[in-house]
């Protein structure tokens, strides 16, 4: 049987504005998921308990990559399949050992001023375990959408910040590159 979780609401971690060289598109950082193990209760009373240990957070990323979803959406203000809400999309996630889940998301324009405008603003994903896909694919674990949302579960974590980018480089025009001023991420494409 399916199951449909909701990840822990952050504001954890600053999201980052990053800018792609090659393709002059804007992106975003915002830790995503946690590393660690949750208890909460549902919104119909079932206690459940979250793992989100270094293992199991591999999963999710592995089924990013492998597209057990198509797209990722970002679902502005509501826990919602519904696509008039949708203002971006999940673009790359990636592990970070002790902290959690990294999502890079390409946003629209009123998401980007709002998120900016809005520091604290927060993010829970929606997360569903168990798929089983008409192709025949199964996956233990994926992220379906992630929400940004006022009301998070989890509060007083730190804000988004922008990033100044630097438009000096060591890499080649061919690269393609997310420039966080400190670090170089090379994002591999299909």
């Amino acid at each position: 049987m399916t199951e449909i979780l909701l990840g822990p609401t952050l504001t954890d971690g600053p999201t980052t504005k990053v800018k792609d060289k090659k393709s002059g598109k804007t992106f975003f950082k915002k830790r995503i998921l946690p590393e660690g193990t949750y208890n909460y209760k549902t919104s119909d009373g079932k206690d459940v308990s979250l793992d989100l240990s270094s293992g199991e957070l591999q999963k999710f990323v592995q089924s990013f990559k492998d597209k057990a979803y198509d797209e990722v959406p970002f679902q502005f203000g509501a826990h919602s399949n519904d696509p008039t809400i949708r203002k971006g999309t999940l673009v790359q996630v990636e592990h970070v050992p002790g902290k959690g889940l990294e999502g890079y998301f390409e946003l629209d324009e009123e998401a980007a001023k709002y998120v900016q405008k809005y520091p604290n603003f927060g993010v829970s994903p929606r997360l569903v375990l168990d798929i089983n896909r008409a192709d025949g694919k199964k996956f233990e674990g994926a992220i379906q959408h992630v929400a940004g949302t006022v009301v998070p579960r989890m509060t007083g974590m730190g804000p988004w910040s922008a990033v100044e980018l630097s438009e000096d480089g060591d890499t080649d025009d061919s690269t393609p590159v997310y420039d966080l001023s400190t670090e170089i991420i090379t994002v591999e494409r299909d």
